[in-house]
């Protein structure tokens, strides 16, 4: 046998019964390690006990609430502007001349008070036109007096002679048109004094209010003609903040009528009351008062908001009572807070409250969350003003529901848990951004 096989190197060997078996055996073994083992998991997990959740309503939500109680509130009504000057001149010569005075104390930011003397032309070229006009009207005065005289001496003669003639004749007789000339020459000479005192009265250029200088464009020693610009010069009294709201917003602002802007004090308020802050600046606790002093006609023609312009007094803070207040400067972008008039009846509610801005969650008699249509009267930034669609009493839910609908079951926190549910969150954000107070939270056991 061992010799066949040796003597047949290159042939094939056969497959053989025992050859099946093995190949068969390696595929067989395997599978049934695998089905046993599936069989024996089965067979554990139909043996673990089945835990049956009893049927009954999920657990109630626990929520914070809020006590409708209706008041007197003011809408609140935020906007922004630009401060501008109420009163600005370009100070300019009316004459010729070369400057021959200038304080030193004027520089660009300095104060100047109304009626002090800012520039000085050369006065003598308008001292004697001065004299010159003077003289020409004494002069004038000296041969109406001469006339006088002759026209007397001519009535005397005229009586002498007994002669009697016409209005016209007489008139010539009396020096009537020679007395009108003179008259009129008279009445030119003096024009041309005043004139000349003008011009020289005009050599001293003088503040036309209390302001500061923006600009100087004048030195000692400049030739300056007539309509040159000398400095900038800005009102210091008051400045406005020209502001924009949203147009339906002006029902709640108190516009002043023309008769009281007119014939009021300047110091008078008519309009709404405003409250002006610049926080990047300024700081959150200071800010400085103005008032509402008109309303511009027309709207932006982009975004449909109406300017309405704020009166500022003493911006620059310089009476005793302003002392320590932050000034206002012109070109400013500042915050504005209106006065608005008040709603006698409205809920004032965090805007946050809201469900698709027109719907809060109450907690009705059953314990159960009820969405209520409601009526808001104005729409702030971070809180609304509520006039219908809730009684006193009904509970508000302020805890936020994610994903709740209307019928689910609700139970009031209790204090502890309120304590525990704040020390939580006070952890997690210890910086709050929401800076809007909120209202009382009322708790039932």
């Amino acid at each position: 046998m061992t010799t066949e096989v040796n003597a047949l190197p290159n042939k094939a060997i056969p497959k053989t019964p025992l050859r099946y078996l093995v190949t068969a055996l390696k595929i067989i073994i395997p599978c049934g390690v695998l089905a046993a083992g599936i069989y024996t998991t089965d067979l554990l997990l139909q043996g673990k006990p089945k835990h049956h959740r009893p049927a009954g309503q999920p657990p109630a939500r626990l929520v914070d609430v809020y006590h409708v109680e209706y008041s007197e509130e003011a809408p609140t009504i935020v906007a922004q502007g630009e401060v501008m000057a109420k009163r600005s001149v370009n100070l300019r010569s009316q004459l010729r001349g070369t400057i021959t005075e200038l304080p030193h104390h004027l520089i660009p930011g300095g104060f100047v008070q109304r009626g002090e003397t800012l520039v000085t032309l050369d006065k003598r070229d308008y001292y004697l036109a001065v004299k010159e006009a003077e003289a020409s009207l004494d002069r004038q005065l000296a041969l109406y007096d001469v006339e006088v005289g002759r026209r007397r001496a001519a009535e005397m003669e005229y009586q002498l002679s007994g002669q009697t003639l016409s209005d016209e004749d007489l008139a010539l007789v009396l020096r009537h048109p020679q007395l009108a000339q003179i008259e009129a020459d008279i009445a030119r000479s003096q024009a041309t004094l005043e004139k000349a005192v003008i011009n020289y009265e005009r050599t001293q250029i003088t503040a036309p209010f209390d302001g500061q200088i923006i600009n100087i464009d004048a030195a000692e020693g400049s030739q300056v003609r007539d309509n040159t610009i000398l400095m900038d010069i800005v009102a210091t009294d008051t400045f406005w903040l020209k502001a924009s709201i949203p147009a339906q917003q002006l029902q709640w602002l108190t516009i002043p009528s023309a008769e009281r802007r007119l014939y009021s004090q300047q110091a008078a308020c008519y309009g709404s009351q405003v409250i002006i802050r610049n926080p990047n600046e300024w700081g959150n606790d200071n800010y400085r008062q103005g008032c509402v002093t008109s309303l511009l006609p027309e709207l932006d023609k982009r975004i449909k908001t109406a300017s309405v312009l704020i009166r500022i007094d003493d911006p620059l803070a310089q009476k005793p009572e302003n002392h320590g207040k932050p000034a206002v400067l012109l070109n400013a972008f500042l915050q504005a807070e209106f006065k608005a008039t008040p709603i006698i009846d409205a809920v004032k509610l965090p805007r946050r409250y809201l469900q698709k801005d027109q719907y809060v969650w109450l907690m009705n008699d059953e314990e159960k969350l009820e969405a209520r249509k409601i009526d808001v009267a104005h729409r702030g930034q971070k809180s609304v003003l509520i006039t219908g669609g809730l009684e006193p009493g009904d509970r508000i839910v302020t805890t936020p529901l994610i994903g709740a609908i209307e019928g689910i079951a609700l139970k009031l926190r209790t204090p502890e848990q309120v304590m525990i549910t704040a020390d939580s969150n006070q952890a997690a954000a210890p910086d709050s951004l929401d800076k809007v107070p909120l209202p009382a939270q009322g708790q039932e056991s």
